[in-house]
């Protein structure tokens, strides 16, 4: 399991479809991995891949963006 080393903790609910929820759990067991942890890895892949986002604050890059 990968640790997470940040001490500020943000909770989020999603409201998921029926069938959305379905194919997470599906992947969820099959990378044996819990739900938090497939999301977690979901956005770090996406923020690593994003050329675009700077990891300067929260949201930086898109507050600038949306500024300009």
């Amino acid at each position: 399991k990968k640790s997470y080393d940040e001490k500020t903790r943000i909770k989020y609910t999603l409201r998921l479809s029926p069938k959305c929820d379905r194919y997470i759990a599906w992947v969820c067991k099959r990378e044996r991995i819990s739900k938090a942890d497939y999301f977690r890895l979901f956005l770090e892949h996406q923020q690593s891949h994003d050329p675009n986002y700077s990891d300067d604050g929260p949201g930086a890059s898109a507050l600038h963006q949306a500024s300009s």
